[in-house]
């Protein structure tokens, strides 16, 4: 017996499939034995305010909501950035960490940069993204 499905059952798989991977982790681990999470790669609206420079051996910080690239419709091949959203339908946000020595600059407003997860829980922005 084949199994046929129709447009909205795979957007309602697709769509829970989705609210399952944008749920948040929490906070990082501090124990690294604890906490191996594999790398992922998101991008981050960065806010108007910047994600400030890394100041010494501190790195600078800002929260910002995410987004992943998607299929702008079912089977396109056009991506487009879609919000991440939890569970209950809430914008997703990250901490993302500014490791180097300039500001990441958001006063555009529109500014999305591609951050990736350590590990260890945190979220980076890629090399080039100040």
């Amino acid at each position: 017996m084949a199994i046929t499905w129709t447009v909205e059952a795979a957007k309602r798989i697709r769509d829970a499939v989705r609210r399952v991977e944008g749920t948040p982790t929490g906070t990082p681990n501090p124990d690294p034995a604890a906490n191996q999470l594999p790398p992922e790669t998101l991008f981050a609206l960065v806010p108007s305010g910047g994600i400030p420079a890394r100041s010494g051996t501190t790195l600078g910080s800002a929260e910002c909501d995410v987004y992943r690239d998607a299929p702008q419709a079912w089977g396109s091949d056009t991506r487009v950035l879609e919000q991440v959203v939890d569970g209950a339908g809430n914008a997703v946000k990250k901490f993302v960490y500014n490791t180097t020595p300039s500001d990441i600059d958001g006063s555009g407003g529109d500014r999305y940069i591609p951050i990736t997860r350590t590990k260890h829980g945190a979220w980076i922005p890629l090399p080039g993204c100040t």
